[in-house]
């Protein structure tokens, strides 16, 4: 890609870093162009999850699986409302989710790696999902913080 170039350079020839940065920025573009306001733009990853690849990639099977399920709580809540529209957007953003935690839940040896018939529902609202982030540690916990790909930097724990 030279000057004056008008061709992207291709997503596979961006590092993984940047191509889930991308990928998270892009999902942020389309909640707030659909009216969508973050409850929070700051997410702590404890430091026990950290350690090593075990304990890494089961707390990301666990988190990807999480996602979901608040994407169906979502759901539930746009069809009460009467907005197919934001329906569907959650349910892609569902799929997408469940793509990470199989390939997470895959990296961490699961075999067969998609060993769920139905994807978990804990979740009524998006609200009990962050409060389960709360207890977690993963917002306002101690550990990495990292915030939401609209402002692009990350701090490590002090």
């Amino acid at each position: 890609m030279g000057p004056g170039s008008t061709t992207f350079p291709s997503p596979m020839s961006w590092s993984p870093s940047s191509r889930r940065r991308a990928q998270e920025q892009f999902h942020l573009d389309a909640f707030e162009a659909l009216g969508g306001k973050p409850l929070t733009d700051t997410f702590t990853v404890p430091e026990a999850v950290l350690i090593n690849f075990e304990p890494f990639f089961t707390a990301l099977t666990q988190q990807e699986g999480r996602e979901i399920a608040a994407q169906i709580a979502a759901m539930k809540t746009f069809a009460e409302r009467g907005r197919p529209d934001l329906a569907k957007v959650s349910f892609q953003y569902a799929a997408e989710e469940a793509e990470h935690r199989l390939l997470a839940n895959y990296t961490r040896g699961a075999r067969p790696a998609n060993d769920l018939a139905f994807a978990e529902a804990p979740f009524e609202s998006v609200n009990e999902f962050l409060e389960r982030l709360r207890e977690l540690g993963f917002i306002d916990g101690e550990g990495w913080r990292s915030r939401t790909p609209a402002r692009m930097r990350s701090t490590p724990p002090s």
